[in-house]
């Protein structure tokens, strides 16, 4: 099974065991045997508490963490670089504000001072009281910076290797279209390129690939049409009429940046 598969059962699991925050210290126990990071924040962002691998994740990514009460009652903001710290935080905020349980997943970046990021995927729900009153988030963070190519790898190899995979997962298929997304940046004469949106991006790079609407509709849950829409405001952008024109299209853009 996929990680983000793993990181969705997981969390529908802990839904119902942690509707309020004073649950969570009976669960830690359990929480310190998995092999994943948790953690939980209050409204403010002060970590309430996490399990012993993330503890362990952050001191071997190279923050200085040593152990749980190193991280207890601080904010990201104490922990991480600015720019790190409101990326985490901007994305606790979405999710304190879902109707009802929903969960949401993100692709979180963030700098540890090395010369490489470190690319995680976050699965976070908010926590609420039975009165339904928003208490905070839990979330499960997986690393998966393995899952990002070398910056030396050129962006076709980098398709390649993405797209021949048999476990693809839609955080490598996010942090590929990150990267393709600042190159584009880069190159201010592409303006062709500049005008998709990163879900209109992603349906490019999987049309090249030889998904169906059908296909990528599975792929992001939503429905076929939806991805037919996606499709159709590709073409009128890129100004192709049929699918072999814009797969064309995809190889001329991978091949400027």
């Amino acid at each position: 099974m996929q990680s983000s598969n793993l990181q969705q059962d997981l969390m529908q699991s802990l839904q119902l065991a942690t509707q309020d925050i004073a649950n969570i210290s009976y669960l830690e126990q359990i929480f310190d045997l998995l092999p994943v990071s948790i953690y939980w924040k209050d409204r403010d962002g002060r970590y309430l508490g996490l399990n012993r691998f993330a503890a362990q994740t952050m001191h071997r990514q190279g923050y200085s963490v040593n152990n749980k009460n190193d991280i207890k009652h601080r904010t990201d903001f104490d922990l991480f670089d600015t720019n790190t710290a409101s990326q985490f935080r901007e994305n606790d905020l979405q999710t304190m504000s879902n109707d009802y349980n929903d969960s949401s997943s993100f692709l979180e970046i963030a700098n540890n001072g090395s010369s490489h990021n470190l690319y995680q995927q976050s699965i976070k729900l908010p926590l609420r009281n039975n009165a339904n009153e928003t208490l905070g988030i839990i979330g499960c963070t997986i690393d998966i910076s393995d899952l990002h190519i070398e910056k030396e790898t050129s962006l076709q190899q980098k398709f390649a290797l993405l797209m021949g995979s048999q476990h693809q997962t839609l955080a490598a298929l996010d942090a590929f279209t990150i990267e393709v997304q600042e190159a584009i940046t880069k190159i201010n004469t592409r303006q062709l390129w500049s005008s998709l949106s990163r879900r209109e991006l992603q349906c490019f790079l999987l049309i090249a690939r030889g998904y169906t609407a059908k296909e990528i509709g599975k792929l992001f849950n939503i429905s076929h049409r939806t991805a037919e829409e996606f499709i159709s405001r590709l073409k009128y952008k890129l100004s192709c009429t049929r699918r072999s024109t814009l797969i064309d299209k995809f190889w001329q853009m991978l091949s400027t940046l």
